[in-house]
């Protein structure tokens, strides 16, 4: 279920609102070469991953291993037999119904595919407290796909 590199480059990418030519300035590349990291015709070196992260916020790992986590942990929370499209929609209009704290932590968490201790560091809260926010938010929204069923 997971992205790979190339995938993951771009939803930074336009989560972030940026194109392909203004992600390149900001990294001092060229257009071309965004372009064929995702498409995946060819992987950004080690110097790129560490520049993307920084900018992205998101660990370096992430952007090549991907966090399987990350996935399992909404996959779970999505009922058997559901599908992705119905599944989407309903997940975007749960996000929709969270205070402004939850949603930025949830979507840091599963958008912008954050580590826990990232978003505790960009949100100014405990390791601690962001973990106890997750669990909260996933059994909520497993309560809620499960009435939407």
């Amino acid at each position: 279920m997971g992205l790979d590199v190339g995938e993951k480059i771009k939803n930074l990418r336009i989560n972030k609102g940026l194109t392909q030519d203004e992600l390149a300035d900001r990294l001092g590349i060229s257009r071309h070469l965004v372009s064929k990291w995702e498409l995946g015709q060819r992987l950004p070196g080690y110097d790129a991953v560490e520049m993307m992260a920084e900018y992205f916020d998101v660990e370096p790992e992430l952007l090549i291993l991907g966090d399987s986590t990350v996935y399992e942990e909404l996959d779970s929370c999505i009922p058997r037999g559901m599908k992705s499209e119905t599944a989407s929609k309903l997940i975007d209009e749960f996000s929709e119904s969270l205070d402004k704290r939850d949603r930025e932590i949830f979507l840091l968490r599963y958008v912008r595919f954050m580590s826990s201790k990232g978003i505790a560091r960009k949100i100014g809260k405990g390791y601690g407290t962001v973990r106890n926010r997750l669990v909260v938010i996933r059994k909520t929204l497993r309560e809620f796909l499960d009435r939407c069923v």
